[in-house]
């Protein structure tokens, strides 16, 4: 296995509007298929100021975010990449 740097940015190639969240997640939500310009797809959040089936397109461009996407049952907030839609 061979470590490779991956771009910041990239595109949705599928996703989904969700009602149900896990804990910790506020619903609704946005969950994609993001493809980077390496060739790796990976799957992730996808944080939209109003989540809905129509906030995004496939082909949008992304940026890999690193934040807090929710707060456990504790109170602690929860930490994990995302992506938020770019606008050029």
């Amino acid at each position: 296995m061979v470590e490779k740097p991956l771009s910041r940015r990239a595109k949705v190639y599928s996703f989904s509007y969700c009602t149900v969240a896990p804990a910790g997640v506020k619903a609704p939500y946005i969950v994609g298929i993001i493809e980077f310009p390496e060739g790796p797809k990976i799957l992730g959040i996808i944080a939209v100021k109003e989540p809905s089936p129509t906030a995004l397109e496939i082909g949008d461009d992304v940026e890999l975010i690193i934040g807090k996407i929710g707060v456990d049952e504790q109170g602690r907030d929860i930490i994990n990449y995302f992506f938020k839609p770019v606008k050029d």
